[in-house]
């Protein structure tokens, strides 16, 4: 298959996902080109099988795209990264995202969500829809455990509002004594005690995770069926991941093992928590036992790159499109 990926250009990326996902359908065994402009868009529509845009505008004018779409030849799919219902106080249509893309949503073939409980909502509302999650990159590095890290726990992310129950779990690791270290754009100040380091490229996260025992993953919300990629990102390098799930509480000492299934954060998970005492028993079992950490997180890193690499999303986007075309839901 002949696909494009149309994404803003590489210079204009923080992380150059686009081309993650690039690799994932070369990896996969299609011929990929990159677009960046309008008329690359255009001239993909007549030469390739499936563009694949990148959230938002994709770096062109989701104005220009939408009347464009009217008259396309080839099969037009987005993938959402980020989370559309954002605000749980407002219904789905009266989200930031929703009035601006909804035209654009519409006018495509399918619209790739990473948030469960938004997808049987979507047709609702004209919008074709579908579940696909992100993923680890192939060539992801593996972190190393030490026997005497220089911190307990990395938490790697933003400080801002939405991340409250971020902050706050990093509070609850302080007082009961654990050092942490906290690596991101922090625009709201991070708990006292906490040690702050810059932002990091995700490929260089491998290196900062050595430093640690465990790293923490708390997402904006955490019962939506939404993950951030960090999870496959820290699973793909092997480190101790806890990350907070409401849906499953910790439990005994193998529970992670049969529920690694049960959800994207935790095919990544060593443990996992939903409340500050369910994570105090996680830190107290991750911190003492080197060779355990290492044991899960090898394990984890084995489940994220026999399954959740980008390659296995490029070939669940083309299975989704090959089962819309067939007129059937599933492949």
């Amino acid at each position: 298959m002949k696909v494009a990926v149309v994404s803003c250009a590489p210079g204009q990326l923080l992380v150059d996902k686009a081309l993650w996902m690039v690799r994932g359908f070369e990896e996969a065994g299609h011929d990929v080109q990159r677009c960046h402009t309008l008329a690359d868009v255009a001239d993909a529509d007549l030469n390739c099988d499936l563009l694949c845009f990148d959230q938002h505008n994709a770096g062109v004018s989701h104005v220009s795209l939408t009347q464009m779409a009217a008259t396309r030849r080839a099969r037009w799919v987005q993938v959402w990264r980020d989370l559309i219902h954002c605000y749980t106080d407002r219904p789905l249509d009266k989200q930031p995202d929703y009035p601006v893309f909804e035209a654009f949503w519409r006018s495509l073939d399918l619209l790739l969500l990473k948030e469960y409980d938004v997808i049987d909502r979507m047709p609702s509302f004209g919008i074709k829809a579908a579940y696909l999650d992100q993923a680890c990159p192939a060539d992801m590095p593996a972190c190393t455990h030490h026997t005497r890290p220089e911190y307990d726990a990395l938490i790697y992310g933003g400080s801002g509002e939405p991340y409250k129950q971020r902050r706050e779990d990093a509070a609850t690791l302080v007082k009961a004594g654990y050092r942490v270290l906290w690596a991101g754009h922090c625009t709201v100040p991070i708990p006292e005690g906490v040690e702050w380091h810059p932002w990091v490229h995700p490929m260089e996260l491998p290196a900062l995770a050595s430093r640690a025992a465990v790293t923490l993953g708390v997402d904006w919300r955490q019962a939506s069926g939404y993950t951030s990629d960090r999870s496959f990102l820290a699973g793909g390098m092997g480190a101790c991941y806890v990350p907070r799930v409401d849906v499953l509480s910790y439990g005994s000492e193998w529970a992670w093992e049969p529920l690694a299934a049960a959800g994207p954060a935790l095919q990544a998970a060593s443990w996992s928590y939903e409340d500050p005492e369910a994570l105090l028993e996680c830190m107290k079992q991750a911190t003492v036992d080197r060779e355990l950490r290492e044991y899960r997180g090898t394990r984890a890193r084995e489940r994220i790159m026999d399954g959740h690499t980008y390659r296995h999303r490029a070939e669940r986007i083309v299975e989704l499109i090959e089962a819309q075309t067939r007129g059937t839901n599933e492949p």
